[in-house]
């Protein structure tokens, strides 16, 4: 992976756990997505995220 998706990853985490701490639930979904497609470009990174993934998305509920 690229820095820059590397970069976007770090940004993705950081703002995921602001949405946690600030209880803005709602607005994870796209952050979300974002994430599996980063995880879905890179075929090996897949298996590395798609567990964090799973956590977040547990965490935050269903989507809407």
């Amino acid at each position: 992976m690229e820095f820059a998706r590397e970069r976007e990853l770090v940004h993705l985490r950081h703002e995921l756990r602001w949405l946690l701490v600030d209880g803005r639930r709602g607005e994870a979904a796209p952050l979300l997505d974002r994430l599996r497609r980063l995880a879905a470009d890179d075929t090996w990174r897949d298996l590395a995220l798609g567990p964090e993934i799973d956590r977040w998305e547990s965490t935050f509920g269903p989507s809407e």
